[in-house]
């Protein structure tokens, strides 16, 4: 119901002509602007905080390692909204591949949200991938030593 509310309440400051002729982007206000650019930068603050506090020991490492990854992968989405948000500065010319890169920066900010929801999708799975990888050879070696040393006492 809460997203029900919140799709009409934007919706509802559109005109009915360009909703029926489906042109329902809004252009954010500087005042929006802003507050992306604000919390980019807290979440950033907070991740390296969490980064810090995790290396230091006074919380979990895990813990940290967790919320470090989702503060600043949040961070950065509200930066990349931030981006494609802003009108474009300047025509595309030039030999290098600096106007390829212009070039695809714009097409992602033709449409922002579709953009954004595949940089957090592939980030996310770089995050899960990552964390998730097997424990090197030394470390599985240890583990069946202390298991079977464990085993040894156990016996009479």
């Amino acid at each position: 119901m809460l997203c029900i509310w919140w799709t009409l309440r934007v919706l509802s400051r559109l005109s009915e002509r360009s909703l029926l002729a489906g042109r329902i982007t809004t252009t954010p206000g500087a005042h929006h602007s802003r507050r992306r650019a604000l919390a980019a930068v807290s979440l950033a603050s907070v991740g390296t905080a969490l980064a810090v506090l995790g290396a230091v020991g006074v919380i979990d490492r895990t813990a940290a390692f967790f919320g470090c990854g989702a503060a600043l992968l949040m961070a950065a989405l509200f930066t990349a909204a931030h981006v494609f948000n802003r009108p474009p500065r300047s025509s595309v010319t030039g030999d290098s591949t600096l106007p390829l890169w212009r070039v695809g920066l714009r097409n992602a900010a033709e449409h922002p949200g579709r953009s954004l929801f595949a940089i957090g999708v592939i980030a996310s799975a770089t995050f899960i991938v990552i964390d998730s990888r097997p424990p090197d050879l030394e470390t599985i070696r240890r583990a069946l030593m202390q298991r079977l040393n464990e085993e040894f006492q156990k016996t009479p």
